[in-house]
């Protein structure tokens, strides 16, 4: 794996397995602290891409719930 175990952002982590071509996305808000979806690469040989990939979801999500908030 290329990034840390964790990626986090607000209040999303896409977490490591013990898969490198997997990651478990979580919401961590507190009082609504739930499990979103396992992330599934489509090669097992792009990781670093599928790593910069998740990030993105992560960070995309943060930003969404941050303007929702304002909204």
């Amino acid at each position: 794996m290329t990034k840390p175990d964790d990626l986090a952002a607000g209040h999303y982590v896409a977490t490591a397995t013990v898969y490198s071509n997997r990651r478990n996305l979580f919401l961590m808000k507190p009082g609504r602290e739930r499990h979103i979806a396992t992330l599934v690469s489509g090669s097992r040989t792009k990781i670093e891409q599928f790593d910069d990939d998740c990030e993105l979801i992560v960070t995309a999500l943060a930003a969404y719930d941050a303007r929702s908030d304002r909204d």
